[in-house]
C-alpha cells in the first residue's frame, strides 16, 4: 500500500464514479484507489459501488479490490460490513457481483 494525498483519492473517485468516462480510465482509477492505505479509500470504493448505474462488471471489480485491500482491523471491519450487505439475499445484486463479494469475504478471513 502507498500513502497518497487524499486529494488524489477524490480525483480517482470522481473518474471511477463517472459513467461518461472511458471504462479503461475508470478501471485504472479503481486500482489506484485500491493502493491507498487510508481507510477513506474503502469508503470511496463503497460510494462508487452505490453510484454505479449499470456496470455489473465494475461492481464486481470493486468487490474484488475491497477483498485485496489493506487488512488492518479498521479496513476489515468496514469492508466486511459492506460485503455482507452485498451478499445478503435481499440485496438483489446480480450473481456475478454477489459471487465476487463472497470471494472477497473469504480473502479477508483467510488473511487474518
Amino acid at each position: 500500500m502507498i500513502a497518497v494525498d487524499l486529494e488524489d483519492l477524490t480525483k480517482y473517485e470522481s473518474v471511477l464514479s463517472d459513467p461518461s468516462q472511458p471504462i479503461a480510465d475508470r478501471v485504472d482509477s479503481l486500482f489506484c484507489i485500491k493502493a491507498f492505505k487510508e481507510p477513506e479509500a474503502v469508503d470511496s470504493l463503497v460510494r462508487s459501488f452505490h453510484k454505479e448505474p449499470k456496470s455489473e462488471l465494475l461492481k464486481h471489480e470493486i468487490c474484488y479490490c475491497l477483498g485485496q485491500m489493506n487488512k488492518s482491523e479498521e479496513h476489515v471491519k468496514r469492508i466486511q460490513q459492506f460485503l455482507e450487505h452485498v451478499v445478503d439475499e435481499k440485496s438483489g445484486y446480480p450473481e456475478i457481483v454477489v459471487h465476487e463479494a463472497v470471494e472477497a469475504l473469504g480473502n479477508l478471513s483467510q488473511d487474518q
